[in-house]
């Protein structure tokens, strides 16, 4: 994808928020978080990702051991979305979509838009379908070098993610979360809402340029 006004590679971002969400955490992943940066997004919504990204970024700047922290953050992620039992805050669209139920009518609705794309997340097949891991995994493979490719990303953002996601986000906060995932939760939906803000802004400018070829070339 190219960067999105003022250069935000959300891309990039999409990529390693799904290996975020992909249990277990490794140390590649995590230097991959610390290297993170936001420096060329845009104004209107820079504060936000950006205040975010340091929330997430900070306990993984305080040195110690890297495996102490590494078994730590996944202990939290075992008890705040992976079980056994009911997790804290289960990252499934249809759970909070479809009457906290699992399999619901949301994770076939995510696969028809895979499918509709002609995307099937490298993840699909070993956990549902409406997982967080493998719906931003999708938005990542999303090609935005067209009109068709926007509209898709923004529909999948507005109808399949920011859906749930605001609430999912509480009920994590609301479980007295490790830092690191306070600041990954708020950063998730910051970026979902900072996309969408940028699709909506590009989308017109494709359909603009396409009115304008048409009228070249007549």
């Amino acid at each position: 994808m190219e960067p999105g006004p003022g250069g935000t590679d959300f891309t990039a971002l999409y990529a390693v928020l799904s290996r975020l969400f992909s249990y277990p955490l490794d140390a590649e992943t995590l230097a991959l978080t610390a290297g993170l940066s936001l420096d060329d997004a845009p104004t209107e919504v820079a504060a936000p990702l950006r205040a975010a990204l340091a929330r997430t970024q900070a306990p993984l700047a305080h040195g110690g051991d890297p495996a102490a922290l590494i078994e730590t953050l996944n202990s939290e992620a075992t008890r705040l979305f992976e079980g056994p039992g009911l997790p804290m805050a289960p990252p499934f669209g249809s759970f909070y979509l479809n009457g906290r139920q699992l399999m619901g009518r949301e994770a076939m609705a995510v696969r028809c838009a895979y499918l509709a794309a002609r995307l099937l997340p490298v993840h699909d097949g070993r956990v549902p379908a409406d997982h967080l891991a493998v719906e931003l995994g999708f938005m990542a493979a999303l090609e935005r070098d067209s009109q068709a490719g926007c509209e898709a990303a923004r529909d999948f953002v507005a109808r399949h993610l920011l859906t749930w996601v605001p609430a999912w986000r509480a009920d994590v906060l609301a479980a007295a979360p490790h830092p690191f995932f306070a600041g990954l939760v708020t950063l998730t939906q910051a970026v979902l809402e900072a996309d969408l803000a940028s699709l909506d802004h590009v989308i017109p400018e494709f359909a603009l340029e396409r009115m304008s070829a048409v009228g070249d070339g007549q």
